[in-house]
Formats: C-alpha cells, sequence, structure tokens
C-alpha cells in the first residue's frame, strides 16, 4: 500500500511536470502585449494618447511565421512611432550567413531576413533603431552587410543621435545612445561600460532641455542609475531577455550585464523622476530557452498628468 501510494506521487508529480513544460513550450511559441501607460506633466497635449510600440531582441529571427505574428501585433495596436533597442541580429546566426553568403552557398546577403519584417513595420509607422552589444559585434567581425540591409528598409539608427518628434506646433525628443560593448572598440580594459556610456550621454546631453519631455532609447537598464543624471524622462531598454529564467517570487534568474537575480530584467522602474521601460525582447541568443518568460511586444501609452 505504501508502494502504490509512493507510485501515485511520483506519477502525479511527472503530470505537473509535463503540464508546465506543455504550458511553458506554447507560450515560448508565442509572443505576447505587455501594455504600459506613461503619465508625465511635461508631455505636450498634442501627444497625449501617442502611442509607441517597443521591439527588443530580436536575435535575427528568420522564421516567417515569427516574423508575422510579430507585424500582426504591432499592426493591430496602431502605433505612432515604433522603437527598437537593440540586438535585431544576433552574431552566431550572422557568422553563419556571412560565412555561407562569402562562400558562395548562398546568394541572400547576411541580415536580409529582417529586410521584410522593417519594411513592413516602416509602413506602420516611422521606425527608431539603436544597437545593443551584437550589432557592434557583428560590424567589428564582418563586413556591413547588416546596416546596410536595415538603412535599405528605411529604419532610422539614431545611434548617439537626437531626433524631434513633431505634432503641429509641438514636439517631444527622442534620443538614442550606442551600446557601450567593449570587445568590439579595443578599449584600454581600465574604461568600463558605464564610462562609456556617460560619454556618449555627455555627447548629446547639449541637444536636450529640461522642459522638454525625452525619451531615450538605449539597450543596457543595468545603467538606470546614470540616466537619472541627465533630462530624460522615459528610457526604453532591453538587453536582459527577461532575466531568461523566470522564478517565483524571485523574478528574473539572469541576465547579462546584471548576473544572477538581475535587478532590472523586466517591466517598468521608477527613480527621481526617470521612468524606464525594460522589454522581454523577443528572440534568443546563447540560451535558446525560455522558462515562464514569454516573448514581448511593450505598447506604451503617452498622458499628460
Amino acid at each position: 500500500m505504501k508502494k502504490l501510494k509512493q507510485h501515485k506521487y511520483i506519477v502525479f508529480f511527472l503530470c505537473v511536470i509535463l503540464l508546465l513544460a506543455g504550458i511553458n513550450a506554447y507560450r515560448n511559441r508565442n509572443i505576447y502585449l505587455n501594455n504600459f501607460t506613461i503619465t508625465s506633466k511635461q508631455l505636450p497635449a498634442a501627444f497625449e494618447d501617442y502611442k509607441i510600440i517597443q521591439l527588443t531582441d530580436i536575435h535575427s529571427i528568420q522564421s516567417k511565421k515569427q516574423q508575422d505574428m510579430i507585424l500582426e501585433k504591432v499592426k493591430e495596436q496602431k502605433p505612432d512611432l515604433i522603437a527598437i533597442t537593440g540586438d535585431l541580429v544576433d552574431l552566431t546566426q550572422y557568422s553563419k550567413q556571412t560565412e555561407a553568403y562569402e562562400s558562395g552557398k548562398t546568394k541572400m546577403r547576411p541580415g536580409e531576413e529582417t529586410v521584410p519584417l522593417l519594411q513592413a513595420l516602416v509602413k506602420l509607422a516611422p521606425v527608431y533603431y539603436v544597437y545593443g552589444n551584437h550589432e557592434l559585434l557583428v560590424e567589428e567581425k564582418s563586413q556591413p552587410y547588416f546596416k546596410e540591409a536595415v538603412i535599405k528598409s528605411g529604419v532610422h539608427i539614431i545611434n548617439n543621435q537626437v531626433v524631434r518628434i513633431q505634432k503641429g506646433t509641438e514636439s517631444i525628443v527622442l534620443a538614442g545612445i550606442d551600446d557601450p560593448e567593449k570587445e568590439s572598440r579595443n578599449i584600454m580594459s581600465n574604461v568600463s561600460e558605464k564610462d562609456i556610456v556617460k560619454q556618449e550621454l555627455d555627447q548629446i546631453n547639449g541637444s536636450l532641455q529640461e522642459k522638454e519631455y525625452t525619451i531615450l532609447l538605449s539597450h543596457r537598464p543595468e545603467m538606470f542609475s546614470l540616466y537619472q543624471k541627465y533630462p530624460i524622462d522615459l528610457a526604453l531598454t532591453g538587453h536582459a531577455h527577461g532575466g531568461q529564467f523566470r522564478l517565483p517570487f524571485v523574478k528574473g534568474a539572469f541576465a547579462p550585464g546584471q548576473g544572477f537575480l538581475p535587478k532590472y530584467d523586466a517591466g517598468l522602474y521608477q527613480a527621481d523622476g526617470l521612468k524606464m521601460i525594460v522589454g522581454r525582447g523577443i528572440g534568443n541568443s546563447v540560451i535558446k530557452v525560455r522558462i515562464f518568460n514569454s516573448p514581448e511586444i511593450v505598447t506604451i501609452k503617452l498622458k499628460k498628468g
């Protein structure tokens, strides 16, 4: 009788594991919307209910089904602007594509698999994009096929640039900074990634004003404390992949740049007048599996108040 009871517990436990694995696999095959409403007294009246879609960490998704899913969900939201916050490309995938193209095994240039998606997004709303660490590594290790593909699609790359988005006589500021990834820059070891980000923020700071509503596009959420030192109202970031494995009551398990149990893994953070959204991203890179951490598209509605 005791063995039978133990057997029932084992069967029950295995059934629970299989059920959770099935749910996780289903959620990983889909992309979910995460909606935020961001209020600010600084926001011009013309931008009331202005809608921004944030896409991050797509990592060279080649599946037409997945690209169509992204496009369909973005289209449903009818955005005014689309922001891509880095790692649109994946270094490993891109390196394989480059080798195949340069050896004559394929006629498709590296990075071109993203062009149809980007061209379709551009038809829905203006698309602004900053680099992540994978883009810098790609440009350092190969020919600039990817950058050419992005420009060809009509996307605006705004690394270390400031643009003003106009609606009638009013405007908001959209600022972007490049990723501080060091390997591709051949920088001395005593210069930290935080030092690089500070240099980039200092570079654009002259074009920023306290009275203007300013949104920063950056790949790195771990630089949140540094962003607070500048006249930025909202920062959109990625890179953390939602912590890759999301644990009950603990949130994300690991994020690049932050290590285990990252402080900034997903969602909304606020401090000193600055709000930061960390997108969980859509694709995967080194770790190919997400656990209880569904791929995500972020929607942001701006409100005055």
